[in-house]
């Protein structure tokens, strides 16, 4: 999927792969430059998963998709891409993990 955009002498073209293509197992996370990619990931893997993720939760989750290689940065102009392929048993047992050991907590409601 291709989008085209001409400014004077100089034409902009943005290449992306055909959305129907992308699945929970394979997508992408776009961010401007200078914006923090910790919570978009976050965003579309809660979107995307089934196992509930809480907000608190998107640092380590964006650790632990670096270091298991559930997301990849991408070569990209203008923006910064990076590939997400995240396998949910996987993430189910880091997760679980995590909470066992106290690396995470379910934050308690702050309505009583």
């Amino acid at each position: 999927m291709t989008r085209t955009r001409r400014a004077g002498e100089i034409a902009h073209a943005t290449l992306l792969r055909d959305p129907r293509t992308l699945t929970a197992t394979d997508f992408l996370v776009l961010v401007r430059d200078g914006e923090d990619p910790v919570r978009r990931f976050h965003r579309m893997c809660d979107a995307l998963v089934t196992t509930p993720l809480h907000p608190d939760w998107a640092p380590w989750l964006w650790q632990w998709a670096t270091q298991s290689g559930a997301v990849r940065e991408l070569c990209s102009l203008g923006c910064r891409a990076w590939r997400g392929q995240v396998d949910e048993a996987q993430l189910e047992t880091a997760l679980t993990y995590a909470l066992q050991t106290c690396a995470l907590t379910i934050p308690l409601s702050s309505a009583t």
